[in-house]
């Protein structure tokens, strides 16, 4: 599977991006605490919502955990597995699988928790924290303007691995995994940063974070 931003009559269709990994985890079969940890229903007065369960955290726990661990097996070198395997590393080190990490922009509390159990730089979670301050949370279609805000900034080369991981109810998670095709245009016209991306990036002022689907990662392999 191939990502491009062009019609594919256009003079320039060469994909920006091939699908190397898909890994979709839905726990809504497992109980019904996980069908129903984000549900909609009507009150007592008929008006319909969104309930949050108490078993959110849990659940959205189990159904990161199991995801990232999935999808360790398949993207990581060779000698990663190897130690990781035969004990001489306590978790394996995803940063050796892609160059861009670009998670679900859900609020500050989620990002600080996903930086903190993988390890990465402040560089590396810049797209993510700009995205959060410009455009707020907008679900799971955070990761693209995440992903044009790492190509407005000119990072993405040719080779590079991306990795988009988003959230969701029923409790679900899925990562993809992209490999650019070719260092990717800058100067896209349809890019949404790219009259302001010079000004990035800003300082974040402490933001009220809504509450993290997450408490810690630190023993998704297990």
């Amino acid at each position: 599977m191939f990502l491009s931003n062009h019609l594919p009559n256009h003079h320039d269709c060469l994909p920006k991006y091939e699908l190397i990994q898909a890994v979709h985890t839905h726990m809504a079969g497992i109980s019904d605490s996980s069908y129903r940890c984000i549900y909609m229903e009507e009150d007592d007065e008929g008006e319909t919502g969104v309930n949050i369960g108490k078993d959110l955290l849990g659940v959205g726990n189990k159904a990161i955990r199991s995801n990232i661990t999935s999808l360790a097996r398949l993207i990581l070198p060779i000698r990663e597995k190897l130690l990781y395997m035969s004990g001489f590393c306590s978790k394996p080190d995803l940063k050796r699988a892609f160059e861009h990490f670009l998670p679900h922009v859900g609020g500050k509390p989620l990002l600080d928790e996903l930086q903190k159990s993988l390890g990465l730089s402040d560089e590396g979670m810049e797209p993510s924290r700009m995205t959060l301050l410009r455009y707020g949370n907008v679900s799971s279609s955070s990761v693209w303007y995440e992903l044009a805000y790492t190509e407005a900034k000119g990072w993405v080369k040719k080779g590079d691995r991306v990795w988009q991981i988003t959230f969701g109810a029923g409790f679900k998670c899925s990562s993809m995994v992209w490999r650019a095709l070719r260092r990717v245009d800058v100067n896209d016209e349809e890019n949404p940063w790219k009259d302001e991306i010079e000004t990035f990036p800003m300082e974040m002022k402490a933001m009220e974070g809504v509450t993290p689907y997450l408490n810690s990662l630190d023993e998704f392999a297990q």
